[in-house]
């Protein structure tokens, strides 16, 4: 008959409380890695990135420009009366949506291609701004990600 060894109650606490510590770590290991950023442009749009997604902004000669890169994606954004409305993209389909309250588009086009662009965002002398963030991914998990990326755009009110 085998016996299974006894352990003395120092030891067990020892033991129990090392094991409670790799299942917290493991925890909070696993909540930080699929924490999203929320990520803001121009005080006027947001988008929540991927936790591995790291925005630029920029200024362009008109609009705000900027990139955000992550693992197997890179966006390039624009933000002003300029901005490409995505049309006229060969192959590419388009969802048509709202995002708080503005006429939006989706568009896909293969192999790699993901986009949005968010009209009449507000007024201005030159005309409406306009919203425009054009992605390329390299792989179906990055194309996810910047899918999800996408539909979470919402637009801040001025105020």
């Amino acid at each position: 008959m085998n016996r299974i060894p006894a352990f003395s109650a120092p030891q067990a606490r020892v033991g129990l409380a090392a094991l409670a510590f790799v299942i917290l770590a493991s925890a909070a290991l696993a909540g930080a890695s699929s924490t999203l950023t929320k990520f803001t442009i121009d005080n006027l749009v947001t988008l929540e990135l991927p936790p591995d997604a790291r925005g630029k902004p920029g200024q362009g000669i008109d609009s705000i420009i900027g990139s955000i890169k992550g693992k197997g994606f890179t966006c390039e954004y624009d933000l002003g009366v300029y901005s490409n409305h995505l049309t006229g993209i060969e192959g590419s389909s388009e969802q048509v949506l709202t995002i708080s309250g503005r006429p939006a588009r989706l568009v896909e086009a293969p192999p790699d291609f993901d986009g949005l662009h968010i009209a009449d965002i507000e007024k201005t002398l030159l005309g409406p701004r306009l919203f425009t963030i054009s992605c390329k991914s390299g792989d179906k998990d990055a194309r996810d990600a910047v899918r999800t990326m996408l539909r979470s755009a919402r637009l801040l009110s001025k105020g």
